[in-house]
C-alpha cells in the first residue's frame, strides 16, 4: 500500500504534473506541498485511509490540526469532477470530525473507484476566495494546478494542504 502512493507521488513528480511543487508523503496520508505550513497533523476518512465505502454509505473525515483556522474540503471523483464537500469550516486545535454537519452528511454515490480528497487549512477565513475556482472536472495534474491557484491570495505560512483517499465500491 505504501508502495503504491509512493510510486505514484514519483510518477507525479516525474511528469512534471506539479512544476515547482513537491509532495511529500507521510502515512497514511499524502500532503501536498503547495509552499504550505505544517498546520495538519493528518487527514483521513473515518475508516482509515485507501478504505472501502459502498455506494449509499456515509463517509466522514478526521482532521487533526496543529492550531484553530478553517477548513476546506475537496474531493475529485473518479471521473475527474472536483466538487466542495465542506466549504471554510472553522475547526479547532485539534481533532475534528467533519461529517456534514447534523442536517446533512456525506454519502458515497458513483462513479466506482478510487475518490481523492483534500484538506485545505487556512489561518484566516476563505470567505474572500472563489469556492467555484476549485469545482469543475480535472485530471490529476489540473487539480493540482487549480488548487495552487485558489491557495494564491493566501500567505505561504498560513495555509496547508493534505489528500486522503478511498475506494467506492
Amino acid at each position: 500500500m505504501k508502495k503504491r502512493l509512493m510510486f505514484a507521488a514519483l510518477l507525479l513528480l516525474g511528469a512534471g504534473s506539479l512544476s515547482a511543487c513537491t509532495v511529500r508523503v507521510t502515512a497514511p496520508s499524502a500532503t501536498i506541498s503547495l509552499d504550505t505550513s505544517n498546520y495538519i497533523n493528518s487527514f483521513e476518512p473515518g475508516r482509515g485511509t485507501n478504505s472501502n465505502y459502498y455506494v449509499g454509505e456515509q463517509v466522514s473525515f478526521r482532521l487533526n490540526t496543529t492550531r484553530s483556522g478553517y477548513v476546506t474540503v475537496v474531493a475529485l471523483n473518479p471521473d475527474g469532477y472536483s466538487n466542495v464537500l465542506t466549504y471554510n469550516q472553522y475547526v479547532s486545535g485539534g481533532t475534528t470530525i467533519i461529517d456534514g454537519g447534523p442536517r446533512s452528511y456525506f454519502e458515497v454515490a458513483p462513479p466506482r473507484g478510487y475518490q481523492r480528497v483534500r484538506a485545505i487549512f487556512t489561518t484566516q477565513s476563505q470567505n474572500g476566495y472563489s469556492r467555484a475556482s476549485i469545482e469543475g472536472r480535472y485530471d490529476s495534474g489540473q487539480w493540482d494546478a487549480q488548487v495552487k491557484f485558489y491557495l494564491q491570495p493566501v500567505p505561504t505560512q498560513a495555509r496547508d494542504v493534505v489528500e486522503t483517499g478511498f475506494w467506492i465500491r
